[in-house]
């Protein structure tokens, strides 16, 4: 049986956010070139019938980490997900590590316009993009 893959031995960090990420995750980030990525080592639970990451698993991940990039570049309070397309391009397994790395397309004052790819290692799994709304105030 392969050795399960250790995020912390390999510079990751948890991701501390609180509520529904934390029923979801253990979920991991780390910066790399200025660029913010997060993490999931994906576990049983995460499983479709059919033995592959869940598609609901794939976009509660994208809608996280992509929310979390937008919300670093907004200049707003807070954000919420108007919008989120996605495409499922290949499944993925227990015990793989799987990442999400994110951009800005673009930002007016009241709307963030976002774009990530999830991959394990040099494997393109699924890509989303969408549309985060600024909220000004609470």
């Amino acid at each position: 049986m392969p050795a399960v893959f250790d995020p912390a031995a390999e510079g990751w960090e948890p991701d501390e956010e609180p509520g529904f990420t934390q029923l979801i995750g253990p979920i991991w980030r780390r910066r790399v070139d200025r660029v913010l990525r997060f993490g999931l080592v994906i576990e049983t639970r995460h499983l479709n019938r059919d033995g592959a990451l869940h598609g609901g698993m794939f976009l509660a991940f994208f809608d996280h980490a992509v929310g979390i990039v937008a919300s670093e570049a907004g200049n707003a309070a807070r954000q919420v997900t108007i919008q989120l397309n996605t495409q499922f391009i290949k499944g993925a397994a227990a015990g793989q590590f799987v990442e999400i790395e994110s951009e800005v397309v673009s930002q007016s004052r009241s709307y963030m316009f976002m774009r990530g790819v999830c991959r394990c290692g040099p494997v393109t799994l699924a890509a989303a993009d969408g549309i985060w709304k600024k909220l000004h105030s609470i």
